[in-house]
């Protein structure tokens, strides 16, 4: 059962429910699993279909995970009913869409989660002397019902002191190091929100629960925890080293800055280490963010128990990636105490202890995977309207992620990948989201100079040069649990631009005309493989063949993972796209290619002056004789939509050559008004300047 259906019914009795194990019998809830074959499509005709039912007085189904792309969670799915449970089974069963109906009659639930919830007995919560609050909003005990956490699953923390001696702490401790420097009680505080021993009869409960703790002291550096002055603390990353070397997967900086250059950043969550960091406790705090883009470096800011951002004073930029509770954080403190405390460096380990369930449930998970089930899987942020693009994915749920982590299972065979849109997981399609991106690939990308492996996207024009290459760069996924030592060949192709092709026309160099193999190179060999849930980015050189030749200023590049024997390419003819949506080991870009004057200056700089907004466009004539076009304007695309120019100022900005054409054109056109030099401004929706001479 979801926490969608019931939360506003069984909120209220949470405080009762966590620590007692009263579980609430209910025989009104099941999940399903569609055949693979089957597409439900619109789940609006399976409702009516089942509460048309006379015995059934109410009947709700909805995908157990909206937004995710997994072969398998994309096929389940959760009911909530009232009525009789033989009637809703007789009706599902006779639809024959079903693969597997879980009626959940006489199973035990509590707060919307299946499974027996196991003992939480730590005194602190159960004689109410401390608040719950960071436990109950993320659904620690639904976490719990599926894994109390693998010992052998360690999670690093890179802290000041730390007291180990305390009784919810002493036990979970299997490495310690660090130079001991004095008392300071944030070590210990951020220690207890990730591991803190549960169910031992003492103290608090933490997420982690079973996972295990490995510390490493930081010495002080003109101040203590999370002080502003810790930013250029030299002995932060020798520590972040050490628990990187020690084979930590998850490491927790609840501090300003972690020392890493982005190299060092990358290569350890290459490795597999996910790097889990603390926001910081002021709005405008942006400690990580020179880092903080590279997968699997997870950067946390908070909420309080009302999943309101704003209260907390704590960082908002486009460098967070999740919030969890900042505010009264129940947790250890020093001399074997406990206490509330706050701030990011309080939310981040309870994102780390929830990476140590995720990691127990799915071992060969990568940190680019647990990056993106965790932002997958959140609460939204009751505020987040105030702070858009600048609070993460939403609030952290640890059940979700556990569950999601449980479900994604990685393979025993060999299985690379290539995202073909940031949220692609690697598992194929999702038949609620069949008009997603199949020719933007974020794992592609194309720069005009030899920088791609530090410079991760595509410039913002691509320019042909008759003596020099482009660079292009792919980036290569492992999901399986084994290695790929040369067992596969990644080849990168060009076609020219169409709707529609099929392979291997287009793109083998059958018609050179057309297309090409640009380069070939093996996906990892047998002294540096492609370890599990690694990824490797791959350079290929590219001459552009000319496009006054060629015609190719809009290309289409295409990456292959063949060879590989247990991962086959299944192939739709006439339907390239098809090939790349259903393949997760084919992706495409379309990029296009321009050729600027000599001296001409970049996008978003026109006339010598930087214009932040808007869209530029590169009109010109290729050809070989003189030609005459026409530039069409529409701002209102969208059926029965209000009038853009009516409620916003829509601006034409031309550099020097192009309002040497176009100004003699308009200066009587009546949907047009000349702003000042090289601008105009439209005065209404549908506007073309007619014969352009070029």
């Amino acid at each position: 059962m979801r926490l969608t259906f019931c939360k506003a019914i069984l909120v209220p009795c949470f405080l009762l429910l966590l620590f007692t194990n009263q579980l609430k019998s209910q025989s009104n809830i099941f999940s399903l699993k569609i055949y693979p074959e089957i597409n439900i499509g619109n789940l609006d005709t399976l409702n009516r279909l089942v509460s048309e039912n006379d015995s059934i007085q109410e009947c709700s189904i909805l995908p157990s995970y909206p937004g995710f792309y997994h072969e398998e969670l994309v096929r389940m799915y959760d009911g909530y009913i009232t009525g009789n449970l033989d009637s809703i089974w007789s009706v599902l069963q006779s639809l024959s869409l079903f693969e597997s109906i879980d009626l959940a009659d006489d199973t035990a639930y509590a707060l919307g989660c299946q499974n027996p919830i196991p003992a939480v007995n730590d005194v602190m919560f159960a004689q109410n002397y401390m608040n719950q609050n960071h436990l109950s909003m993320m659904e620690a005990q639904c976490a719990w019902s599926i894994t109390t956490g693998d010992p052998n699953i360690i999670i690093g923390v890179a802290d000041t002191e730390i007291d180990d001696d305390h009784e919810d702490l002493i036990n979970k401790i299997v490495a310690l190091d660090g130079p001991i420097s004095g008392e300071n009680k944030h070590g210990t505080t951020v220690a207890g929100a990730a591991v803190a021993e549960t169910n031992n009869n003492k103290g608090v409960a933490a997420i982690g629960y079973n996972c295990s703790l490995a510390f490493e002291r930081v010495q002080h550096w003109n101040g203590y925890g999370g002080g502003a002055s810790t930013v250029d603390n030299p002995y932060i990353k020798n520590a972040i080293d050490s628990l990187y070397n020690h084979g930590a997967p998850v490491i927790n900086v609840s501090w300003t800055g972690t020392g890493l250059t982005y190299t060092a950043a990358e290569e350890m969550t290459k490795n597999g280490t996910t790097l889990v960091l603390g926001a910081g406790n002021s709005p405008n705090d942006t400690w990580h963010n020179a880092i903080a883009n590279i997968p699997g470096v997870i950067v946390v800011s908070g909420v309080n128990e009302n999943y309101e951002h704003g209260p907390t004073g704590h960082a908002h930029n486009q460098w967070v990636d999740i919030c969890a509770l900042s505010t009264n954080v129940s947790t250890t403190n020093k001399d074997n105490g406990y206490l509330g405390d706050w701030g990011t460096s309080l939310a981040a380990p309870q994102v780390s202890g929830t990476i140590g369930l995720m990691l127990s449930v799915n071992p060969c998970l990568a940190p680019s995977q647990i990056e993106d089930l965790l932002e997958q899987t959140t609460d939204p942020i009751a505020d987040e309207a105030s702070y858009p693009g600048l609070v993460g994915a939403g609030s952290l749920n640890a059940y979700r992620a556990v569950e999601a982590a449980l479900n994604v299972k990685s393979t025993n065979s060999l299985d690379l990948y290539i995202k073909d849109r940031p949220e692609d997981l690697g598992y194929g399609t999702n038949p609620y989201d069949i008009m997603a991106d199949r020719d933007n690939s974020p794992d592609i990308w194309v720069r005009n100079q030899q920088d791609g492996f530090a410079n991760q996207e595509t410039e913002s024009s691509i320019e042909y040069q008759t003596s020099t290459s482009l660079y292009v760069y792919v980036r290569v996924r492992n999901k399986s649990c084994i290695a790929s030592s040369g067992d596969a060949t990644l080849r990168l192709y060009w076609s020219k631009a169409s709707s529609w092709s099929s392979w291997p026309q287009n793109w083998d160099g059958t018609n050179s005309m057309l297309g090409g193999l640009i380069g070939t190179q093996a996906v990892g060999t047998s002294s540096e493989p492609l370890e599990a849930g690694q990824e490797i980015i791959y350079e290929f050189e590219w001459t552009v063949p000319d496009p006054y030749v060629y015609q190719n200023w809009s290309s289409c590049l295409l990456a292959r993972i063949e060879d590989a024997q247990d991962d086959p390419i299944t192939l739709y003819p006439n339907r390239i796209d098809n090939d790349v949506y259903y393949n997760n080991n084919i992706a495409m870009r379309n990029i296009t290619i321009v050729d600027f004057e000599t001296g001409k200056v970049a996008p978003g700089t026109i006339g010598g002056i930087y214009y932040p907004h808007g869209t530029h466009v590169y009109v010109g004539n290729v050809l070989n004789v003189d030609k005459t076009i026409d530039l069409s304007f529409s701002g209102n695309a969208i059926e029965n939509a209000e009038s853009l120019t009516t409620d916003a100022e829509v601006k034409l900005i031309f550099d020097d050559y192009g309002w040497g054409l176009i100004e003699p054109l308009v200066a009587e056109h009546p949907s047009i008004e000349i702003t000042e030099d090289n601008v105009l401004t439209l005065l209404d929706d549908e506007v073309t300047i007619e014969d352009i001479p070029f």
